[in-house]
Formats: C-alpha cells, structure tokens, sequence
C-alpha cells in the first residue's frame, strides 16, 4: 500500500472545515483563559 491517492473532493472538504473547528476551538479557548488569569490577578492583585 506504498501507493498515493489523491484526496476527493468531499475528504479534501471534511479537512478543511475539521481544521477550521479546530482552529476556532483553540482561539476560543486562549480567550477564555486569559479572561480567566485577568480574573484571578483582580481578585489577588
């Protein structure tokens, strides 16, 4: 099985939005720790 193939179009879809969601997840949830290290400096200066 050393051959290559090329991607389907549908594969070559279903990666990129997986990345896209991937993406959006990890910025969504840099933000909310910095919110939450923000949080913790004001409540113990």
């Amino acid at each position: 099985m050393s051959e290559s193939r090329e991607l389907s179009k549908r594969e070559k879809i279903a990666v990129a939005s997986s990345a896209v969601i991937i993406g959006a997840g990890i910025i969504y949830w840099s933000f909310q720790v910095m919110n939450v290290i923000e949080l913790l400096r004001l409540a113990y200066g």
